[in-house]
C-alpha cells in the first residue's frame, strides 16, 4: 500500500491533474453553498491527494474505475459506530 506522502511545495494545482480543469467549477458551487473562501482551498488541497495517488499509481482516466477501487484502502479507513456495526469515511 502506497504512502499518502507528498513533496514539500508541490503546488496544488500540479497535484491535480485531470481534476484541475473542474476545480473552478467546484469552488464556485463551494461558495454558493456559503462555505468560506479558506475552507473551500482546504478542501481542494486535500481533494488534491487522490488524483495524485492515482498519477502516482499509472492510473489515467481510461482505467479511473479500476485506480478508484485500488484506492479504497488507502482513502477509506473503517470505523465502528456506535450501533455496532462498520462504517466507511473518507480520510
Amino acid at each position: 500500500m502506497s504512502k499518502l506522502q507528498r513533496k514539500a511545495n508541490e503546488p496544488v494545482f500540479e497535484r491535480l491533474h485531470f481534476a484541475a480543469e473542474h476545480i473552478d467549477g467546484y469552488s464556485s458551487w463551494l461558495l454558493g453553498k456559503g462555505y468560506s473562501p479558506n475552507t473551500i482551498q482546504e478542501k481542494i488541497r486535500l481533494l488534491a491527494a487522490w488524483p495524485q495517488w492515482i498519477h502516482e499509481q499509472g492510473f489515467n482516466l481510461n482505467s479511473i474505475r479500476d485506480g478508484l477501487t485500488a484506492s479504497e484502502p488507502v482513502f477509506l479507513l473503517k470505523r465502528s459506530r456506535s450501533d455496532g456495526q462498520s462504517a466507511k469515511h473518507a480520510i
